[in-house]
């Protein structure tokens, strides 16, 4: 392993370390504290995931090497410029598209649906596994909450692709062809490490593993805000080693 690689491995897993930490250093009140709205790792997510938009969109401008999609060909490669697109949404939501900094109204048409009367589409009721008044809502609300559709996005992205392209050869010329940015396995472990990680931490607050999707409250709500900052910092580094690595594809795909 290299030297830089070694360095990724290093920083990541003192970072999982040190964020789950706070459950063991600190009161439960002191963590309800850095985590609520606008707190320490809210603030902190919401700059990880503004830096990797910028990386993409750094990376899309002067990247030339283009998509090659059997019909039609680009000059440049829009895999970065969605990437960018995707992690700037993710910043404007966790600053609810700057909402409490610049002092402004919810449109009658957000106010009437988001459960927390704020600017902002993850939190609109149709997303959510709960109504206003906090009951539960059917299992297949679990398929329209925007927690599953980005664990399902970090997984395809993060898992199922340098997996594919690691061990089907004709997927991998594939996705050559079409120039799809791929990270090394290794650096999506870290994905799945940081949702076990929180799953076990949870079981541990919860008591029983069956009552996870159940449980509810503040300081569980605090373990949900580290967990989704901790994604923002991974996804951050994925931009950064994708930034520094662009044009060196024998040694991203390894």
């Amino acid at each position: 392993m290299k030297r830089k690689e070694l360095l990724y491995l290093i920083i990541l897993t003192l970072h999982l370390f040190l964020s789950y930490s706070v459950f063991l250093l600190f009161e439960n009140q002191d963590i309800i504290l850095l985590t609520k709205e606008d707190g320490f790792f809210e603030s902190l997510g919401a700059i990880f995931f503004l830096i990797a938009s910028i990386f993409f969109f750094i990376i899309f401008w002067r990247d030339e090497s283009g998509n090659n999609f059997q019909f039609f060909k680009t000059k440049r490669n829009i895999f970065f410029l969605l990437l960018g697109l995707v992690f700037f949404v993710g910043f404007g939501e966790e600053i609810s598209w700057g909402q409490r900094i610049f002092n402004f109204h919810t449109p009658e048409i957000l106010k009437e649906h988001n459960l927390q009367d704020e600017v902002s589409i993850h939190n609109l009721g149709i997303f959510q596994v709960r109504t206003a008044e906090g009951q539960r809502k059917s299992n297949w609300a679990l398929l329209l909450h925007v927690n599953v559709h980005f664990i399902l996005f970090w997984f395809a992205y993060c898992i199922v692709i340098p997996i594919l392209n690691k061990f089907h050869l004709t997927i991998s010329q594939w996705f050559n062809k079409i120039n799809l940015p791929i990270i090394p396995i290794w650096i999506g472990i870290f994905f799945l490490a940081n949702l076990m990680i929180s799953r076990m931490v949870g079981v541990h607050i919860s008591g029983d593993i069956h009552s996870l999707i159940e449980i509810s409250g503040d300081i569980l709500n605090a373990l949900m805000e580290i967990e989704e900052c901790n994604f923002a910092f991974l996804f951050l580094l994925v931009s950064l080693y994708l930034f520094q690595n662009n044009g060196n594809k024998e040694l991203i795909q390894k």
